[in-house]
This record gives structure tokens, C-alpha cells and sequence, in this order.
């Protein structure tokens, strides 16, 4: 992405809602190399898995130290800006529910978007 993209579409975001929204952004370059590095190996996503990575805006440095939980999400990678999620199914029918305090073990002010792996599969297409 151009260098000040991120600040262009905040500043945009910011005029249309009123409020500051941060973004994070990644190249189709990356994410196609992000695929290719198979971050869940032969896992795939089924009625009892779901496939996730969450986005941050900086690289974590060390990497961030983040461990599952058995039978609510499994953490099979995590890279310098990138952590790979399997979320189980859970008894309400909710996948991410394990995973909904991840971004408190992440340092104060760390920019992060969660996404569904099959959208990242679909925007290298």
C-alpha cells in the first residue's frame, strides 16, 4: 500500500463518523505470501472449526506470547504482525467467543483487526 493510505483512510473515516478509526492494511502481495506460508498447514475449516488471523498494525517485538484454550481456539502460528486462530464451535453456535479477549494480552494501544481466513482467501483472488 502507498505510505500514507492508512492516513488518508482514517483521516477520511474520521470526517464521515466523527470519531477516529484506525486501519490496517496489507498488500495483496502480503497476504498472497501469508497464504502460501500455509499458517494452518492441512487444517481446514469445517461445521466445528473456523479459520482466523488476527491483523495488527505494528509488529510485535518479541512476538506476542498467546496460548489456546482447549475446546475454544487453538493458536497454531503467530508472526511479528500476524496470529493465526482456530476457533472450536461452541455450545451457543459462536466460534470466536474463546477469543474475544486476545486483543487485552496484546500491548496497550496495539491496532488490530480480526478477520475470517476465508476473506483473506478471497482478496488474493
Amino acid at each position: 500500500p502507498a505510505p500514507d493510505l492508512a492516513l488518508r483512510l482514517e483521516t477520511g473515516l474520521a470526517g464521515a463518523f466523527g470519531f477516529p478509526i484506525g486501519v490496517v492494511l496489507r498488500s495483496i502481495a502480503t497476504l498472497r505470501d501469508m497464504v502460501a506460508s500455509r499458517p494452518f498447514g492441512d487444517l481446514a475449516e469445517t461445521d466445528a472449526l473456523k479459520l482466523y488471523v488476527m491483523l495488527l498494525g505494528v509488529p510485535l517485538d518479541p512476538p506476542a506470547s498467546i496460548a489456546g484454550v482447549p475446546g475454544s481456539f487453538d493458536v497454531p502460528r503467530i508472526d511479528a504482525t500476524d496470529i493465526f486462530l482456530v476457533g472450536h464451535r461452541q455450545p451457543n453456535g459462536r466460534f470466536s467467543e474463546g477469543m474475544d479477549g486476545l486483543e487485552k494480552l496484546l500491548p496497550k494501544g496495539t491496532l488490530v483487526t480480526t478477520r475470517n481466513w476465508n476473506t483473506i482467501l478471497r482478496a488474493i483472488r
